[in-house]
């Protein structure tokens, strides 16, 4: 599985093999050649080498404007992507917000993290 933090200043990729993070990828977020840098790292033809767990990518993003070219980048090279956001939490988590739009998917992420964790 690849997970895939997109921030305002970085964007961490992180790769699990047997259920254990095994690969970690920073990326500066306002770099010129950040798509380009992802494909030299992670593409089609080495994606196999990683022998990730499952063909699964899980974004989380507070920087639409990049996730929506790197979701379909890993869309493109055969993954099926999750992109974590307010209007598809999977569990019941109650969020005490007077508008969920305003919700981060960074924080989404954390809590569901936590509650698994802990």
């Amino acid at each position: 599985m690849i997970v895939i933090d997109i921030g305002n200043t970085n964007i961490v990729i992180g790769l699990y093999v047997k259920s254990k993070l095994s690969y970690v990828y920073r990326f500066e977020t306002k770099s010129k050649k950040l798509l380009s840098k992802i494909k030299k790292t992670i593409n089609k033809n080495n994606i196999d080498k990683y022998n990730i767990d499952y063909k699964l990518c899980v974004v989380s993003s507070v920087v639409p404007k990049i996730s929506n070219t790197i979701v379909t980048f890993f869309k493109k090279i055969g993954l099926k992507v999750y992109n974590i956001n307010y209007l598809n939490i999977l569990t019941n988590i109650k969020f005490k917000i007077d508008n969920l739009k305003e919700l981060g998917n960074d924080r989404i992420a954390n809590t569901i993290a936590a509650i698994e964790k802990y």
